[in-house]
């Protein structure tokens, strides 16, 4: 066997030693362990209210979605997944005296960075026992199931459903208000010149007024001002159960006149003639 000179040997053995660091480095960045990044655990708060429970919980940063967990005496019933955007979940789907609890989960965005795995949490169980009144309850009269004992002082009626107008806008507008509580909603509306409503109540803006997360709360909304009268507020509760039956329709005892609207007409911002049909179309902002 051919002997290595000493400079060819030691030529060899730095590069073998330049091979083997090569392979070593390599081998640590492939057997590198993985980054674990967890999830704020959710903070989750559930109150029992007549016909629903309500479970809501603080946004966890960097969650895709969020999954709530449900248990009845102890027995998985379900579990719902909600968006990132959904910070609250109305369950009816319940039974009185029944015990329930609920986990929710905050799923994570999927990682785009090499070596990097962020996990969920699950938020820690809250129980509650379900509150069901008899069917034939109405919506109103719910607060008598409330546990702690309801505070009756919000239950809306006439005396308490208040319209006035706005003494802060230039605008003719009148403003309603009312005590509500967390586990109805409520249509609002106006009648002009003691007429009936016939039918459904037309609404002020979209949908119904609620707010869940805090009973014993007094509402407020903006009507606007549509012809001259004298105006009433009225008011229709639903409970968030529709098992539980509608009031009746309320009136305020209340009374606002309107005896003339404000402005001087209309700005037309375009106006355009068609030989077609002999039609002109003009579009124009109302006056208020």
């Amino acid at each position: 066997m051919k002997k290595l000179k000493g400079k060819a040997l030691a030529g060899l053995l730095i590069a073998a030693g330049v091979i083997f660091a090569s392979c070593s480095d390599a081998a640590n960045v492939s057997s590198q362990i993985d980054t674990v990044l967890y999830l704020e655990k959710p903070q989750v708060k559930v109150i029992a209210y007549p016909g629903m429970n309500y479970v809501s919980w603080l946004p966890v940063a960097g969650a895709k979605d969020y999954v709530v967990f449900k248990y009845e005496d102890n027995n998985f019933k379900e579990s719902i997944t909600l968006t990132y955007s959904t910070l609250n979940y109305k369950d009816v789907d319940i039974k009185n005296d029944a015990s329930y609890t609920y986990f929710v989960e905050a799923t994570s965005k999927s990682s785009t960075a090499r070596a990097v795995v962020t996990e969920n949490r699950r938020s820690d169980p809250v129980t509650v026992k379900g509150i069901v009144p008899p069917y034939n309850v109405k919506s109103l009269e719910l607060v008598d199931y409330e546990n702690p004992k309801g505070n009756k002082d919000y239950i809306v009626n006439s005396s308490n459903l208040h319209i006035e107008k706005d003494a802060l806008d230039d605008t003719e507008k009148l403003s309603i208000s009312f005590p509500g509580k967390a586990y109805l909603k409520y249509m609002l509306g106006y009648v002009i010149d003691n007429s009936e409503v016939v039918g459904d109540i037309n609404p002020v803006g979209a949908g119904y007024i609620s707010d869940n997360a805090t009973n014993d709360k007094i509402f407020y909304a903006d009507l606007a001002v549509t012809k001259p009268g004298v105006y009433k507020a009225v008011v229709l509760a639903k409970s968030e159960n529709s098992h539980f039956g509608d009031s009746n329709i309320i009136y305020s005892t209340e009374t606002v006149a309107v005896e003339k609207l404000d402005g001087n007409g209309a700005d037309i911002t375009t106006a355009d003639y068609k030989d077609l049909g002999k039609t002109v179309r003009v579009v124009f902002n109302q006056f208020t």
